[in-house]
């Protein structure tokens, strides 16, 4: 079963968004919960302060979706590409 690439895309960046906002939201209201994941958020995401304001995170999360779509089409392609050969490589084997 191969997977449909626009529908793996759009979860990827959805999913890479939101644990992002998530923690950053956390991180607001709890004043230091998630600082570790916001600090590797930080190394990963180009531009990206965790301390600095609303629009620093708005920018962090537009280089999450961003990134995070890219990286599951990739992952979704290669899947395919897997399920494809893999099936081609079954179907010439001779069944005994």
């Amino acid at each position: 079963m191969k997977l449909h690439l626009w529908a793996a895309t759009i979860a990827g960046g959805v999913l890479s968004a939101g644990s992002m906002f998530i923690v950053a939201v956390l991180f607001r209201l709890t004043g230091g919960s998630g600082e570790r994941f916001l600090r590797l958020c930080d190394g990963l995401f180009p531009l990206y302060i965790p301390h600095h304001g609303v629009a620093n995170l708005i920018l962090g999360l537009v280089n999450a979706l961003i990134q995070g779509a890219i990286m599951a089409l990739i992952i979704a392609w290669v899947y395919n590409l897997c399920v494809d050969l893999l099936s081609k490589k079954g179907a010439a084997k001779p069944q005994a």
